[in-house]
């Protein structure tokens, strides 16, 4: 998917308006790990690259080239963000 699609998804403010919140039920950031892990070998790679005060941070969308839009539609439902160096992270 291209980079610049997805950063479009990324920023859309209207999506409530468009009918798709942001809500999710159960562990946010985990499912979004698992996303994230069926794109990247972490078996080889790390897709928890860092932490700060509340926020996970995971790896670059880059690294992520077939990732569907459906899935990063769904990372945005489940509240993750996409950097402005387009690396995704979570709040905890």
């Amino acid at each position: 998917m291209d980079i610049d699609k997805i950063q479009e998804l990324f920023n859309n403010d209207e999506f409530e308006d468009g009918g798709i919140e942001r809500d999710w039920t159960g562990d946010n950031a985990m499912q979004g790990l698992m996303i994230i892990a069926k794109h990247v070998d972490y078996k080889n790679k790390k897709i928890i690259c860092g932490a700060g005060h509340d926020e996970m941070y995971s790896v670059g969308i880059e690294d992520m080239p077939n990732i569907t839009e459906d899935e990063v539609m769904e990372l945005v439902r489940l509240n993750w963000c996409l950097d402005e160096d387009n690396y995704l992270s979570c709040y905890v």
